[in-house]
């Protein structure tokens, strides 16, 4: 992306971004970070002696449809400033650090070369992950012991759907240095991993069946504002945001300079993985959910230059109960399935 491009838009207002439609931001996958870890993907494909190179392309989230040879990701981590925003408006932006992208990208890959050489097909390959045509699920539970599943982008994603399970196990196998071998030698997972190994390596040197360069939503079709965006992601995944929970937030900070009580985004920042487990664990709801929340509220709180307004024991108490009364509120007892 040029430098004058960029700032046509990136010293913009939150609220006069907001305004704009994505298509407008005129994103281009080409010289930027995002395009070194393709390149990175595709040396890594090389490495295994695979004649296949997923297509990526700009839309709106992570995702490999159905058929398709290749994986989009999302406008957002093409510029600093949308990372920012994202951040703000949702609580992190998936995928932003170099490794978490690398996670993202090697598990898209995993669905991608699914798709252009017609894998799930193989007996075997049903026979141990499960049939794609199983519908995906309104929620899940996932158990974080199962050995059966291979642990990559965490949380259990793998026992998702059987398709998740193959991405996950193909990530996994993919990953330098990741030794899956010995990492999972006395697990049941490793007869997966196995399996996979010995179709990839019946696959060097063969080109794929689908090579045709497809895409679904590229963001040049993405007539929505970011303002839309954000409210139809919001609503879509049941997002809970600070705002609506500011009344309640009172009983635990307040704005302004206190010499008696450390700032609310360094409490927050400080006990972060730890409330969000609790609150997940009380609540019964996704931990990734929590943690998104959790991450709105630090940017919320540095914002409004909210400090506590009582000791850190009681405030802990006080913001464990209005995260879990309102995690059971507005999410949905499931994990949405995204990718």
């Amino acid at each position: 992306m040029s430098k004058k491009r960029s700032i046509q838009w990136a010293d913009l207002s939150d609220e006069q971004l907001l305004k704009m439609r994505i298509c407008d931001l005129k994103l281009k996958l080409k010289n930027t970070w995002v395009e070194k870890q393709v390149n990175k993907l595709h040396k890594e494909l090389d490495k295994k002696n695979l004649h296949f190179k997923p297509h990526v392309w700009i839309s709106d989230d992570w995702y490999s449809p159905d058929g398709i040879a290749g994986f989009a990701v999302p406008f957002y981590l093409l510029h600093p400033r949308l990372i920012e925003l994202e951040r703000k408006m949702i609580g992190e932006a998936e995928g932003e650090t170099v490794d978490w992208c690398m996670q993202l990208m090697r598990h898209e890959a995993g669905h991608a070369i699914d798709n252009a050489f017609g894998l799930r097909r193989k007996k075997l390959r049903q026979k141990l992950f499960g049939l794609t045509g199983k519908s995906y699920p309104n929620s899940y539970k996932p158990n974080l012991y199962d050995k059966n599943y291979v642990v990559h982008l965490g949380e259990g994603y793998a026992q998702a759907h059987p398709d998740e399970d193959w991405a996950e196990t193909f990530a996994t196998w993919l990953t330098p240095g990741s030794n899956w071998k010995k990492v999972y030698a006395k697990w049941p997972a490793i007869e997966k991993l196995e399996l996979l190994n010995e179709m990839m390596i019946n696959l060097r040197g063969k080109k794929p069946l689908k090579r045709k360069k497809e895409t679904t939503d590229c963001v040049a079709t993405l007539t929505l504002t970011l303002e839309e965006y954000y409210q139809q992601k919001t609503d879509r995944f049941g997002i809970l945001t600070p705002d609506r929970i500011c009344n309640e937030l009172s009983s635990v900070f307040t704005p302004g300079f206190s010499n008696h009580y450390p700032k609310a985004s360094s409490f927050l920042r400080k006990g972060r993985k730890e409330l969000c487990k609790e609150v997940a664990k009380k609540s019964d709801r996704y931990e990734k959910n929590i943690s998104a929340v959790v991450g709105k509220l630090v940017t919320y709180c540095q914002e409004r230059n909210f400090h506590l307004n009582t000791n850190e024991a009681v405030a802990r108490k006080r913001i464990l109960a209005v995260l879990t009364k309102n995690s059971r509120k507005y999410f949905r007892n499931d994990n949405k399935v995204i990718m």
